[in-house]
């Protein structure tokens, strides 16, 4: 009879301890395929900024549910509020969401050519009369982000490998220049098994923030908060550069 009430009490103190541990809320995040940040590696992992998030809120008590589109419409899910938001976005991306003061960590931009091509960027202007290949909806930073709306000889694509096309188009000489990540290009060629060798980087814009970004509800404001603490905690910083590394 101790026993059966002894393992009676186990039973429960387990179950009560198992749904303590469970996730409390779960959160839908949209992304798109900008790997080595976020890409879809398997079912529960999505790059390396897609395991930095669904680690710190894990730890929340939130789970985390990422899910992968082309970048227009993962910001249009976001904006019919489809979603809960964005994994990774900036301010001009999506000016109707709420966004973390404190950002997730950075991305630079820089401009690649074929190594007979010898347009440069300057640092400040982007006037040329070749034709530059871009992801449409896609926030570059100033003063690409200007120049894209102002100018007629850019090619701006959407859908599914983004990255790649632009990388096949330059090779092909569909377009003069194409503006992408530095991580993301070495992330794509290395992956596809495509030559760098005949094509240079022409120059960069400066490293930029981003940040998650939610739909604008009482529970995410509250939400962004923590996050703020969080991304600004020494130890998760350590966290994120260790998952860079891997």
């Amino acid at each position: 009879m101790r026993n059966s009430v002894f393992v009676c009490l186990v039973l429960n103190f387990l179950l009560s301890f198992s749904l303590f541990a469970e996730p409390k809320k779960l959160l839908t995040l949209a992304t798109t395929s900008w790997c080595p940040y976020t890409c879809k590696n398997s079912e529960q992992e999505y790059g390396f900024i897609g395991k930095y998030i669904n680690t710190l809120l894990l730890r929340q008590g939130v789970a985390v549910k990422i899910e992968s589109f082309p970048w227009s419409r993962a910001i249009k899910l976001a904006e019919q509020g489809k979603v809960d938001g964005l994994l990774t976005a900036i301010h001009s991306e999506a000016p109707f969401l709420i966004f973390t003061e404190n950002p997730i960590s950075t991305y630079q931009v820089c401009f690649y050519t074929l190594m007979t091509n010898q347009w440069s960027f300057d640092g400040a202007s982007l006037n040329h009369n070749q034709t530059l290949g871009v992801i449409q909806d896609y926030g570059y930073g100033e003063p690409l982000d200007s120049f894209i709306e102002k100018q007629n000889n850019v090619l701006q694509i959407a859908g599914n490998n983004s990255s790649k096309r632009l990388l096949d188009m330059l090779s092909k000489g569909r377009v003069s220049i194409i503006a992408e990540d530095k991580l993301v290009l070495n992330w794509v060629a290395k992956r596809e098994h495509i030559d760098l060798t005949k094509i240079r980087n022409a120059g960069c814009l400066p490293e930029n923030p981003f940040y998650l970004a939610l739909t604008k509800k009482e529970a995410h404001e509250e939400l962004l908060i923590v996050l703020n603490k969080l991304f600004a905690e020494p130890k998760n910083i350590l966290l994120l550069n260790d998952l860079v590394k891997h």
